[in-house]
């Protein structure tokens, strides 16, 4: 900073240096570069703040820092969030650290921009020190989201990825019958509407009577305690939602449902329900999540429902109806023909529920409705609120092969996915014709529609570093033939030669020329170096190293060449050399440390590679190589610290190794699950600061 370095520079993520800082957990490099101006409001382009992040690490010493700094922890980001809103989400945020948040002015019932409250969120994430915290606060429970959600769906509805129960993902905690009871008697108490109807056609009443308790050990049954608190305070269980069903008669269905011998009769009341209200039997069906039963019974219960004279708003419903008609009877025409009459305009992202060669029209219209938000039925078998975005249907139709539909959507580039996060178009994945020419035509339209094919440098598994075939597949005359066709369009459409294959190749980090010479497929060599592919200096530097020819190497290294660890292989035992090309090391990939490790059982051959690399470690460690670094994202494991993989090895000589690296202030953050041996390793050399126990819930979310 005394060399006048701007604090503000950010890199190609947006990150600043306090954002760094403040993920390091480093107070004193937070505090000297508040105090050299550093703007605390900038983001990432991924919509983080220093104070947001700061929350979500639940630091309350940097948050100081930051307040002192007059930050105002009440002006969201760019993308919504709120220091407040992330805190909550957090295990480790005590009370402590949300009364800090509440005394420096976060107003706790502020919403997101989508209009989720930190209750919602403290509720989503069974956060029950926040949930209690905003109970003593007072907050309001009859605020809804920008999808008319209040904190009782959240808790109870069957949105997988939202509600507390029905949705408890992998690294979420859920909360007991005790505190599902807890929650819900607050929410009644402050006034949650209880006969407020969602989108999908639930009312509270129906999600406490229908609520399947969070594990079968627990002794209280939810719906039976519900339904006598309902009794006790006379609550009106006789109130029908818009499809005419009562709380009262779909508790005695599940009730049916739950008995395994009255289960059979269930059919038969949904029959007798479906006589007297057709709407009712539907939404009876569509809550029970019984589309796998008699299909005769099913049937019955859809046409009499379309053939009613007014049908109820079903909102949610819709692509649910749609869905179970195209699938269930796939085959039935007058079944069809009678959803389609009452509907005649299909709902968005039904696309793969159509067949695209009966009814092309309705497929068109479909895509055509672009991204929606929509409950949908998904593969394990549960309702869940998901984002449609049309570009998926695209994908779908470049994956068949049907130019004739998407010839169509070639003037609504805006349905199109252009450009990823990546860096490219993903449509270029799904291209799958066998015939040349509709191969042809196929990227062809992608280029009309300007969709990008990967035309900036380094840009990982590319479309065209996708085309890179393996080394087995480099070996089947049709594949190279294939490949080589498909890699000259693409480069023809502006994408760079440079850039990371697929991780099917022996390195996450082989570029297509070192495929190509590797795999001997020469041709492919000479189209690549034909549109600019990098490094050909590579082979001279290394024949340069070989002959122990400083000045050439200098040479080539001045003009642009790249040391890196093949390089670096090729000076062993030569100590000298070996030290110069470690002081002039240069390459921008993974650090070589990791290429020099290996752990003890390997489970690919760039592991066993690495463990003949071993002898390369210590000269790494005395020119100052870290081993306090994490690799870059690997496909199959994330990315990971250079200190786990040592103790995962079998390295005799661990503690010397860590003499130098002053390891202790180091922490490598991940969900480790270390063998018994390790923990061991841990223990001796009393590295338990560097592995703190974070479960999988505790880490930042914003961490990936």
């Amino acid at each position: 900073m005394s060399q006048g370095a701007d604090p503000n520079l950010s890199d190609d993520r947006g990150e600043t240096p306090l954002i760094t800082a403040i993920y390091g957990l480093s107070l004193e490099s937070v505090s000297v570069l508040l105090d050299a101006k550093a703007d605390p409001y900038l983001e990432t382009k991924s919509g983080i703040s220093p104070a947001v992040l700061a929350a979500d690490l639940c630091s309350l010493p940097i948050l100081k820092l930051l307040k002192n700094a007059g930050v105002d922890f009440n002006r969201p980001t760019k993308k919504g969030f709120l220091p407040i809103y992330t805190a909550i989400a957090r295990v480790r945020c005590d009370r402590k650290f949300l009364q800090f948040l509440a005394d420096s002015g976060s107003t706790i019932e502020s919403p997101t921009a989508s209009g989720v409250t930190p209750l919602m969120h403290a509720i989503r994430y069974t956060n029950m020190d926040a949930i209690h915290f905003l109970f003593e606060q007072n907050v309001s429970a009859t605020p809804v989201d920008k999808h008319g959600r209040d904190a009782l769906y959240y808790l109870l509805g069957p949105q997988q990825e939202i509600a507390a129960i029905n949705g408890a993902s992998r690294g979420k905690l859920l909360p007991s019958d005790e505190e599902v009871k807890e929650i819900v008697i607050y929410l009644i108490r402050k006034g949650t509407p209880l006969y407020r109807e969602y989108k999908d056609g639930q009312t509270p009443l129906l999600l406490l009577l229908g609520s399947d308790p969070p594990s079968s050990y627990y002794d209280y049954d939810l719906q039976e305690f519900f339904f006598k608190y309902c009794k006790t305070n006379q609550i009106n269980l006789n109130k029908p939602n818009r499809f005419g069903l009562t709380p009262l008669r779909y508790y005695e269905l599940i009730q049916k449902f739950e008995n395994k011998e009255s289960r059979k009769e269930t059919g038969r009341i949904l029959l007798d329900l479906n006589v007297k209200n057709p709407s009712a039997a539907f939404h009876a069906l569509f809550l029970m999540n019984k589309w796998n039963d008699d299909s005769t019974t099913i049937r019955t219960i859809l046409e009499s429902f379309l053939n009613q004279s007014k049908l109820p708003e079903l909102e949610w419903l819709e692509p649910i109806l749609w869905q179970k008609v195209l699938t269930i009877f796939r085959e039935d025409t007058e079944l069809k023909k009678l959803l389609m009459n009452r509907f005649p305009e299909p709902p968005a992202g039904i696309w793969d529920f159509l067949s695209i060669n009966t009814d092309t029209d309705l497929w068109l219209r479909s895509i055509q409705k672009g991204k929606s938000v929509q409950l949908a039925y998904n593969s394990n078998d549960e309702y869940s609120l998901q984002t449609i975005n049309a570009h998926e249907g695209i994908d779908s139709a470049l994956n068949q092969c049907r130019l004739d539909l998407l010839d169509k959507l070639s003037s609504q580039p805006s349905l199109w996915q252009l450009t990823s996060p990546e860096g490219f178009s993903k449509h270029f994945y799904y291209i799958n014709c066998e015939d040349e020419k509709e191969e042809q035509k196929s990227y062809q339209l992608l280029q009309s529609v300007q969709a990008n094919p990967g035309k900036d440098d380094w840009i990982r598994y590319s479309p065209l570093c996708r085309e890179i075939p393996t080394e087995d597949q480099s070996k089947d005359p049709k594949i190279r033939e294939r490949s080589l066709r498909r890699i000259s369009i693409l480069l023809k459409m502006g994408a760079s030669p440079n850039c990371y294959v697929w991780p099917h190749h022996w390195d996450d980090y082989t570029t297509p020329l070192d495929a190509a010479r590797k795999y001997g497929l020469k041709h492919l060599e000479e189209l690549l170096l034909s549109f600019g592919a990098e490094d050909p200096r590579k082979l001279p530097l290394q024949k340069a190293i070989v002959a122990k020819d400083k000045n050439k190497i200098q040479k080539l290294l001045d003009q642009g060449a790249v040391i890196d660890m093949e390089e670096l292989k090729l000076a062993k035992g030569d100590p000298e050399l070996l030290s110069y090309l470690l002081e002039e090391y240069n390459s921008l990939r993974r650090s070589p440390v990791f290429d020099t490790i290996g752990i003890l059982k390997p489970y690919d051959d760039v592991e066993a590679e690495a463990k003949k690399n071993r002898w390369l470690l210590p000269f790494l460690l005395k020119k100052g190589f870290s081993l306090k670094v994490r690799s870059l994202e690997e496909p199959s494991v994330g990315s990971s610290c250079a200190i786990e993989k040592i103790l995962n090895s079998d390295l005799k000589n661990i503690k010397s190794l860590l003499k130098s690296q002053n390891i202790l202030d180091y922490s490598c953050r991940d969900n480790h699950g270390f063998t018994k041996e390790v923990n061991e390793k841990i223990k001796y050399l009393k590295l338990e600061s560097v592995f703190p126990e974070l479960q999988e819930y505790e880490e930042s979310y914003l961490y990936k």
